[in-house]
């Protein structure tokens, strides 16, 4: 007998351990659950604020990219360069350019613009600081390129003989139309030529 009731009393400690255990196996669960819970709310949370993060940047490069049409002073300048197509423009012509058509700027603003529209595909890099006007800028110019094969000059008499012997060009506006024109700063080479050319 005395047996029999050791056993129970036993077992009913070993109940008694097992109960106390799945209790606290219980606790565990509901502060794993709660713990789970909330880190899915910050997740939630996170993954808002990047997507409204997104959203924000993607409008203002959206802004700052959008081809807004053309001041009058720019959409002159590139009418010009369209005119002068398919020569290139370095910042000094840019300059001149401006001056012509009078547009109040300096060479900062020309550097940031030429770098704006080459990033709209108005102008082309042709080499470090000269600029060349695209399909893409014409049109915003409110023109078009003419079809050229090529490179072409139009040249005065002994322009060619110039630019063998190092004469300098550089842009010159018009006064005829009032558009810039681009001109020769010839050498005066007349004795040169008695010297060296017989007619």
């Amino acid at each position: 007998m005395d047996n029999a009731a050791d056993l129970i009393r036993l077992k009913e400690q070993e109940v008694a351990e097992a109960r106390t255990t799945a209790q606290k196996a219980h606790e565990a669960f509901q502060q794993a659950t709660h713990a789970l819970a909330l880190v899915e709310a910050q997740l939630e949370g996170m993954k808002a604020i990047y997507d409204a993060t997104v959203s924000k940047t993607k409008k203002t490069i959206q802004r700052k990219t959008r081809k807004r049409a053309l001041g009058g002073d720019w959409r002159a300048v590139l009418a010009e360069m369209v005119r002068l197509y398919p020569a290139d423009v370095d910042y000094n012509e840019l300059r001149d350019i401006c001056e012509a058509v009078g547009a109040k700027t300096n060479s900062n603003t020309i550097r940031s613009q030429m770098s704006l529209y080459k990033a709209r595909g108005y102008v082309e890099a042709t080499a470090p600081g000269r600029f060349l006007i695209t399909q893409e800028g014409a049109k915003a110019a409110g023109a078009a390129l003419p079809n050229t094969n090529g490179p072409t000059i139009e040249a005065g008499p002994f322009e060619d003989i110039d630019e063998l012997i190092g004469g300098k060009s550089g842009y010159q506006p018009s006064t005829s139309s009032g558009s810039a024109i681009v001109q020769d700063h010839r050498q005066n080479i007349d004795d040169d030529l008695d010297d060296d050319i017989p007619f």
